[in-house]
């Protein structure tokens, strides 16, 4: 789709014009994108078409809170802070909601125990589509932090907005904000609209698109599945060095001219306005955390691919040019810190404005110890080995794996299917241990694609805990709608906690929902059998025994969803029960 030398626009192409010689930032690829977003909503993340684990999960939302109280402490110390006024951090594009539950857990929790506990910090989570505010709003995991007091929903566009406007009423601008911002923004800049230029004989060129459409008539402009099947051409024009409207961002292209040859560079526009204005907003105090595919280090911007697009079922991202980001704070007095390794699929960069490397030791300090040393970019690629590898592994190894996650939900869910085949015989103490850690991970669970609960029930039934399998398993009712299998599992699990009616009528229900549900039908005769033959005491039958464990089945399609509370109804809308197998921790190719 693009070479490192953009080749000019053919007069004569197939298909319909649908711009020629546009700036890339002004393309209609945006458009479209913004169009997908909007109308998706949390959708595009619980479906797997954006990808979001690599940036949603326990090991990041740490890694930013200890960084964020870092930065917070030494902004104190210097007299950056009043603490009689609130300090925001703002979420940019923060999607489904998951990153923000799980730092929102850790920062919370970090703050309670330091120094810092009297600051009034709240959390805004943003978007420019009000269809995943409206999602955040009802969420029954963000409600009780927004009750608290800690959190908060705004509007804001990265190309239109100089200022948030919050639900809660009010907006954070110029005129209302007093204190350094923290700004977070994972998956965001790859996707805000970027600039092309080609630097070659000693001359900076912008490179402007031609987009065709496939067929011979215009496309529905809001029919988003075309866009993979756009054909994107490129044409340079030489330029000078005053190209935007914004002297440090111009003396950054000056810099990349003078010391680049032969490249072509993305500048990630989109994202360096909306920080522009969040500069402002934050009165030139600001601390910068980001996490995305890119280049952070000015030597890997000779990479022939770095402005190629990459598709996901209706939208596009690219890579970041994170150096330029850090160019641009440097430029204005500001700190930029990145990740040091050069080839990771993911990428973190913290910059800073406001103050020098004397007065934020800690924060770069806390940097390299949480982000550098071994960050998010390294958890990941790690964890996606150990995933693809899938090896038996002992109990005790997974428990060492859940807490160098920091009991990530995700992990958990992996590794599902091997403890329900190891919990049964193991010791006391160690089994303890493993309930303490399948509590402590269900904290940091935020529903989506994955049905945890579902799994957590199983597992428990497995260590002959019904009451707990029991409590899982009305969760997953609750947020999943009933299917045969979670209510043939609740059928055994009352059994066994020696509830024979209950029973009985869970089985009824499955059967009800599928009539060839075997399993339930087996089950309902064997119960009536039992009570027949004037069994009063405990149960007589044996714990039944499967390949995937002693719970029958796995999650089956959803059948006749139950009616659950409104707010679990706008959680969920979008995500069903996913297989036992599936998984949506998959990451963006590097």
């Amino acid at each position: 789709m693009s070479t490192d030398s953009p080749p000019p626009a053919a007069a004569h192409e197939p298909g319909v014009l649908l711009e020629q010689d546009r700036r890339l930032s002004e393309s209609v690829l945006w458009t479209m994108m913004r169009t997908y977003y909007d109308a998706s909503g949390p959708s595009a993340w619980h479906s797997g078409d954006v990808p979001s684990y690599a940036t949603c999960n326990t090991f990041i939302a740490q890694s930013y809170a200890h960084v964020i109280v870092a930065y917070l402490r030494d902004a104190l110390a210097a007299g950056a802070i009043d603490a009689a006024a609130p300090i925001y951090v703002v979420e940019l594009a923060a999607g489904v909601g998951r990153f923000a539950f799980q730092l929102l857990n850790k920062l919370h929790e970090l703050l309670q125990t330091s120094s810092i506990k009297h600051l009034d910090v709240r959390y805004v989570m943003t978007d420019f589509t009000p269809t995943n505010i409206r999602v955040w709003s009802q969420h029954p995991h963000l409600v009780p932090f927004v009750k608290a007091g800690l959190l908060d929903f705004g509007t804001f566009d990265a190309m239109k907005s100089d200022h948030i406007a919050l639900v809660s009423g009010g907006t954070l601008s110029t005129k209302t904000v007093v204190n350094p911002m923290v700004v977070l923004g994972n998956y965001a800049f790859d996707t805000f609209p970027n600039d092309l230029f080609r630097i070659a004989g000693g001359k900076l060129h912008e490179v402007l698109l031609t987009t065709r459409a496939p067929g011979d008539r215009a496309p529905d402009p809001h029919d988003t599945s075309i866009v993979s099947e756009l054909r994107v051409q490129y044409t340079p024009r030489v330029i000078g060095d005053a190209y935007y409207d914004d002297p440090a961002l111009d003396q950054v292209l000056a810099g990349y001219r003078e010391r680049l040859a032969e490249t072509t560079i993305g500048i990630p526009i989109g994202g360096l306005i909306a920080l522009r204005r969040l500069i402002a907003i934050a009165r030139g105090k600001l601390l910068l955390l980001s996490s995305d595919k890119g280049f952070t280090h000015e030597d890997e911007l000779y990479h022939p691919e770095q402005h190629a697009m990459q598709f996901h079922n209706g939208a596009f991202s690219m890579m970041v040019n994170f150096h330029a980001i850090g160019q641009y704070f440097a430029v204005q007095g500001g700190l930029y810190a990145a990740t040091s390794r050069r080839f990771m699929n993911l990428k973190t960069v913290g910059c800073i404005l406001g103050g020098d490397a004397a007065q934020y030791a800690d924060t770069l300090s806390m940097f390299r110890e949480r982000i550098d040393n071994f960050g998010p970019g390294e958890f990941f690629d790690f964890f996606q080995q150990v995933r693809q590898d899938r090896k038996q592994i002992t109990v005790e190894h997974f428990l060492g794996l859940l807490r160098l996650s920091h009991w990530d939900p995700g992990v958990l869910w992996d590794y599902a299917a091997m403890l329900r085949g190891a919990v049964a015989t193991l010791a006391e103490g160690l089994q303890l241990e493993l309930r303490l850690a399948l509590e402590r991970t269900w904290k940091n669970y935020y529903p989506g694609p994955q049905n945890l609960p579902f799994e957590l029930a199983r597992i428990f039934m497995a260590m002959r805990r019904p009451l707990e399998a029991i409590r899982f398993n009305q969760v997953a009712i609750d947020w999943f709608g009933e299917t045969p299998a979670t209510l043939l599992n609740m059928g055994i699990c009352e059994y066994y906690a020696e509830h024979p009616e209950l029973a009985l009528a869970c089985f009824a229900r499955a059967t009800e929902l599928n009539p060839d549900f075997g399993l339930a039908r087996e089950w309902t005769a064997r119960v009536q059998a039992e009570r027949a033959r004037g069994a009063t005491g405990g149960p007589i039958l044996p714990m039944p025994a499967t390949a995937s464990g002693p719970i029958a089945v796995g999650p089956a399609a959803p059948a006749s969803p139950s009616a659950p509370a409104a707010a679990k109804q706008a959680v969920l809308a979008t995500a069903a029960p996913a297989p036992a197998s599936s998984s949506d921790g998959s990451a963006r190719p590097s």
